[in-house]
């Protein structure tokens, strides 16, 4: 029998308040109310952990569940004086605001600190530290931070994904007011990170290998820089960087590496070796300098440096003549595995007629290459049907989604 309203206004008792819900249905309207447009979330949550009832599912929702743009004081000295809702914390963001400040105390010895310049440097080196944080697992750095501070967060207990936007390899220098960092700040295997990301930062060659060694099992990492464009031309600078030291770290983890995204524009590097051992590595975005990709390259050649079980491949870099572009085709279809995401970097001055108009459509892709052995010299490609999708990149490519 259905319900009538009569029934339902004599069901409701007056004595019944939202004290009176459950804190399940309590947590489900508070995500609800983070949905609505126009909502600011983090003021939002403020608000209800001053209402009683909101205020348990909404505390554990502020520190545990939502990112914290750290831009001031008020966070830090939450961590050192409540203990209790530091261990609620999840996820921290420094913003490129906070570390910036930091980086000023640093850099620049003959600058008359003042006291909030102090604060804020004692407040960071006191609250970042791995006890105050025992439940920490995500930590994302969009300004600059140096390596002996990256040391201390990656101590963390329960860390296992790290994002870094720009990250200062100081310490290296002779000219640097910037304390140093050494290779034993950084343990073998002493992290539990099994994500690895940094961008857009000079770092050399044996920071990036001490990292990735302190990882016990890493299954992601990534690392992209780009040289600006105005001193791409300018031959007095030489912008270089040896794969040697970081294939080696890398191999610690290649039981475990799924995902490895490398790549720097406007770089000289010398390759990674084979990438075959990396077994559970499905996908790949790498610059084809990394790889050896030249003209001079057989396809066998290539193809012995590319993992067996990829599904999505990269390759960042412009294809410069067309025998380099046959040439990745060759080495793409000779995996024997499934390979559903493709995408394939070409020169701007290339015209997609160049190569073939067809070949924009995927879904056509493998019956294409099939049957244009006379057409096109595509005869070599006899097997292109487990491509589910093909993409072709015009501009220089950022990281895969």
């Amino acid at each position: 029998m259905a319900p009538t309203p009569e029934s339902h206004r004599v069901a409701r008792s007056p004595n019944k308040t939202i004290e009176d819900l459950p804190e399940e249905l309590l947590l489900e309207i508070v995500r609800l109310l983070g949905c609505m447009p126009a909502c600011d979330y983090h003021k939002f949550l403020h608000g209800l952990c001053l209402v009683k009832p909101f205020n348990p599912v909404a505390t554990q929702m502020l520190y545990g569940g939502q990112v914290l743009h750290v831009t001031n004081h008020p966070l830090l000295r939450t961590v050192l004086e409540k203990p209790k809702l530091a261990a609620l914390i999840r996820r921290v963001h420094l913003t490129k605001e906070f570390t910036s400040r930091l980086l000023e105390y640093y850099h620049d010895s003959e600058k008359e600190e003042t006291m909030a310049d102090l604060e804020q440097a004692d407040l960071f080196r006191r609250a970042i530290v791995p006890e105050n944080f025992p439940n920490l697992r995500t930590v994302h750095i969009s300004g600059n931070v140096l390596m002996i501070q990256v040391a201390s967060i990656m101590r963390l207990p329960a860390l296992q994904q790290l994002r870094i936007k720009h990250l200062d390899n100081y310490g290296s220098r002779e000219d640097s007011f910037v304390p140093g960092w050494t290779p034993d700040m950084f343990q073998s295997a002493s992290t539990n990170i099994v994500s690895l990301e940094i961008t857009e930062g000079p770092v050399q060659e044996d920071a990036f290998a001490t990292l990735i060694r302190a990882c016990t099992a890493l299954e992601f990492f990534c690392y992209g820089n780009a040289v600006d464009a105005d001193d791409i031309d300018d031959l007095s600078i030489r912008y270089t960087f040896s794969m040697t030291e970081v294939w080696e770290a890398l191999r610690m983890h290649r039981s475990t590496l799924h995902s490895l995204a490398f790549f720097l524009i406007g770089y000289s590097c010398t390759p990674f070796r084979s990438l075959v051992e990396f077994t559970a590595l499905e996908k790949l975005c790498i610059d084809a300098k990394a790889l050896s990709y030249d003209t001079r390259m057989t396809t066998s050649s290539f193809r012995s440096r590319l993992p067996p079980g990829i599904k999505f491949l990269r390759v960042i870099g412009k294809t410069r003549t067309y025998y380099e572009f046959t040439t990745l085709l060759q080495t793409i279809g000779s995996f024997g595995g499934e390979m559903r995401y493709l995408i394939f970097p070409l020169d701007e001055d290339h015209e997609p007629e160049t190569y073939d108009k067809d070949l924009h459509d995927s879904e056509h892709l493998g019956n294409h290459w099939r049957n244009s052995v006379d057409s096109s010299g595509f005869g070599w490609f006899e097997d292109a049907s487990h491509f589910t999708t093909c993409v072709w990149d015009w501009e220089v490519p950022g990281m895969p989604v």
